[in-house]
């Protein structure tokens, strides 16, 4: 159960930044729909917006890059949570060279041992019903592609 001091999450997702430089910003969201074009997940903290884009804070980077929550084409969904249990289970605000990131966030390495939508996931755990990003009515594309076929073996 939320507790009395619980606030509000932004949970987002946007195309891979690769696929973001390579397609127009306005075919993005039909291309989505028909492409299953990999999704990259984070989390804000809802009374951390705007975000101060050279030093976020609130921000849960999910081992990716930096995404603005109001970069075009980003997709949004505010849920009710526990933040400072979310802080405890996935510290923000950690980027991926922070010394201590595999203890503070995740352990092992992008793309083998976890992807964006894991730590996305651990945040998620935070909120009432400990939704998952496919509960979530925000842009999954790809999502079972890359943690079924990238984590298979792990």
């Amino acid at each position: 159960m939320i507790n009395s001091n619980s606030s509000k999450l932004v949970i987002c997702s946007v195309v891979v930044a690769p696929a973001r430089k390579l397609v127009f910003y306005r075919l993005r969201t039909w291309l989505d729909q028909v492409v299953k074009i990999v999704v990259h997940t984070f989390a804000v903290e809802e009374s951390k917006v705007p975000l101060d884009p050279e030093n976020p804070d609130g921000y849960w980077y999910c081992a990716g890059d930096f995404c603005n929550i109001d970069e075009s084409g980003v997709s949004q969904h505010l849920s009710d949570a526990d933040v400072d249990y979310a802080k405890c289970l996935v510290a923000p605000n950690i980027k991926d060279d922070h010394p201590a990131r595999e203890s503070m966030v995740i352990l092992g390495q992008y793309g083998i041992h976890y992807v964006c939508h894991n730590i996305t996931n651990r945040v998620l755990y935070s909120t009432a019903n400990k939704d998952t990003i496919i509960d979530l009515d925000i842009v999954t594309t790809g999502y079972e592609l890359v943690v079924k076929s990238a984590l298979a073996g792990c």
